[in-house]
This record gives C-alpha cells, sequence and structure tokens, in this order.
C-alpha cells in the first residue's frame, strides 16, 4: 500500500500510481470527484467502489442483487451516480449496509449517551463487521468481474430492539429511550434484509462474523484486550 496524498483529489496525481494496481474507493459521493477521478484509473487492473445500501431508499423487506434501486434524496442520489462512474470505469460495485467495528458501531454510541431507539424498535436491519467487508473487498478484486454491482452483509438481519438490548447488557448500560421514526437518522427508519448470499458464494468468503453477536462479542473482546494492556 503506498498512501498518495492529493487535497482536492486530481487525476494527474493518481494517474502514474494506478495501471496495474488494485484499486479501492471508499470516499462518500460529492457530486463531481468521482466524475473527475474514475476514468484516471481505467487502468488500473481491478477497482471495488464501496457503495450503500441506501441506494434501495426506502423499500423494505429482502433485498438482493435483483432488487431495483430505489433512491429517495440527493445522498442515495448521489451514490447512484457515483457508482455508475466507477462502474464505467471498470470497477466492482459492494453496497454495504451498516458497518461496525472496534472504533465505530453500537457500542460507541451506547457509551457516549444520546442515542435513541428508532420508534418501537421492530426495524430489522443488516450489518456488516468491518473485517468481513474487507475480506469480501479483498476477494472482488482477486475473482470479480468487471462492472458487476452486489450487496454485502452478515447473515443475521435482526430488529433493532434485539440489537440494542444485546450490546447494552454487554456494556452494563440501560437501555435507550425511544424516538419517533421521523427524529431519527434516516438510515435507521426502514426495515429491510440483505441477502449476500450470491456475492458470498461467487467470491468464495465464510464470514468470520455471521451476526451481530459473534461480531460485538469480539469488538468488545478486543477492547477489554487494549484495556488490559494499558
Amino acid at each position: 500500500v503506498e498512501p498518495i496524498v492529493s487535497a482536492p483529489l486530481a487525476p494527474a496525481a493518481i494517474a502514474p500510481f494506478v495501471e496495474g494496481a488494485d484499486v479501492i474507493v471508499t470516499f462518500p459521493p460529492d457530486g463531481a470527484t468521482d466524475a473527475r477521478v474514475a476514468p484516471a484509473c481505467e487502468r488500473a487492473r481491478a477497482i471495488v467502489y464501496v457503495s450503500s445500501t441506501g441506494v434501495y431508499g426506502a423499500t423494505r423487506g429482502t433485498i438482493d442483487d435483483l432488487t431495483p434501486p430505489a433512491p429517495d434524496g440527493p445522498r442515495a442520489e448521489a451514490r447512484l451516480d457515483a457508482e455508475a462512474h466507477w462502474r464505467s470505469a471498470g470497477a466492482i460495485v459492494l453496497r454495504a449496509p451498516a458497518l461496525y467495528g472496534v472504533e465505530s458501531g453500537l457500542h460507541v454510541r451506547l457509551r457516549a449517551g444520546g442515542y435513541r431507539m428508532p420508534g418501537d424498535g421492530s426495524g430489522v436491519v443488516s450489518r456488516i463487521h468491518t473485517d468481513d467487508l474487507a475480506a469480501l473487498l479483498l476477494a472482488a478484486l482477486a475473482r470479480g468481474r468487471a462492472r458487476d454491482t452486489f450487496v454485502v452483509g452478515d447473515l443475521a438481519p435482526t430488529a433493532h430492539a434485539e440489537v440494542v438490548a444485546f450490546v447494552a447488557a454487554r456494556l452494563g448500560l440501560p437501555l435507550p429511550v425511544s424516538a419517533p421514526l421521523a427524529e431519527v437518522s434516516p438510515t435507521l427508519r426502514g426495515s429491510r434484509a440483505v441477502d449476500p448470499s450470491r456475492a458470498l458464494r461467487e467470491f468464495g468468503v465464510t464470514l468470520r462474523y455471521p451476526s451481530y453477536r459473534e461480531g460485538y462479542e469480539a469488538v468488545l473482546a478486543a477492547e477489554f484486550a487494549v484495556a488490559s494492556s494499558l
């Protein structure tokens, strides 16, 4: 991995490093940068663009690779536009749900206070541990087909209330108060489950953390190990 400093991100700055390289794109769309930079990466060996299941907007139920996007706002529209630019450059697109790991996730928000349960907590959400997403990214670079699109996630989409109760109990914290759906982030208002089976099958990946239980147990164990070493 060779860091390249370029502010703003400029094609001329990255083009000399891209030819024959593996490229992973993770920055959020701003409506301009993707269109400017993606063509400069066309000579890469492989490209993976990390998108978001936010492109499905208010779609409910189970989504898979055949579910059509249904953007319901400027952010989702910008994501789809960015996807198109990178797909034109040959990228494989992975649409990821909520991410969590040692440094970010529900455990961080519960400790900080201020987190509120979305409605009655019955909305279903998919998620993926950052280590599992990293494994999928590497597998996509190695075995993916240019311009293909996948949804990714863990194998246990679960209601908000169940996950919040699990993590709060492990942290010794009370359950957070509820808030009307209209008052929480749009990303927490829906109820949809990701079916990642095609990506896992085609990339030959077995998730290390197939559900939030294994994932958050590992996250909290890692935190404890770090604290014990100080």
